[in-house]
C-alpha cells in the first residue's frame, strides 16, 4: 500500500510519480476543479464543516483539530464515493459505502496496482490529509 498527500494546487505539476489515483478528501467540491483533474471523491473523509470553521475561527489549535477529526472519522459508519475516472467507476458513478471513509480508502489502496493520492485545497501547513494519512496506514 502506497499513499501520499497533496494540494490540488500541485496537480498541474509532475511532482508525483507514476499515475497515482488522485482522491480528493474534501466535504466541498473546491470551485474551480475540472473533475478531470481527479479520479474520484470521498467527500466524508473530510473533516465536518463545523470542525473546520472552529479551527478556521482559531477557536481550537491544531492539536485540538487534528483529535476531534480522528474521532469523527473513527465514528463514521459510512458515506458516499463518487466516481470520475471511467477506468476506475464500478457500477454507478455514485457509489454509498458502508464502512468508514477511512477503512474503504486503506482497503482500495492495498489492492490497487497503483498508488494512492489524497487530495485537499490546503497547500502548506497543517492539513487533515495527513492526519487522514495516518490513520489510513494505522492498521495497514
Amino acid at each position: 500500500m502506497k499513499l501520499e498527500e497533496g494540494s490540488i494546487s500541485d496537480l498541474g505539476a509532475e511532482r508525483w510519480p507514476g499515475d497515482p489515483v488522485r482522491m480528493l478528501v474534501m466535504r466541498r467540491y473546491p470551485r474551480g476543479l475540472a473533475s478531470a483533474k481527479i479520479d474520484l471523491w470521498i467527500p466524508d473523509a473530510g473533516p465536518s464543516a463545523a470542525l473546520l470553521e472552529r479551527y478556521r475561527q482559531k477557536e481550537i489549535d491544531w492539536e485540538t483539530f487534528s483529535a476531534a477529526y480522528q474521532d469523527e472519522q473513527q465514528a463514521a459508519t459510512g458515506g458516499r464515493v463518487r466516481f470520475y475516472n471511467e477506468d476506475l467507476r464500478q457500477a454507478a458513478h455514485d457509489l454509498h459505502i458502508t464502512v468508514a471513509p477511512v477503512a474503504w480508502i486503506r482497503n482500495y489502496a492495498k489492492v490497487s496496482t497503483r498508488s494512492v493520492l489524497l487530495l485537499c485545497w490546503e497547500r502548506d501547513g497543517h492539513c487533515h490529509r495527513k492526519v487522514l494519512k495516518d490513520l489510513i496506514e494505522e492498521k495497514g
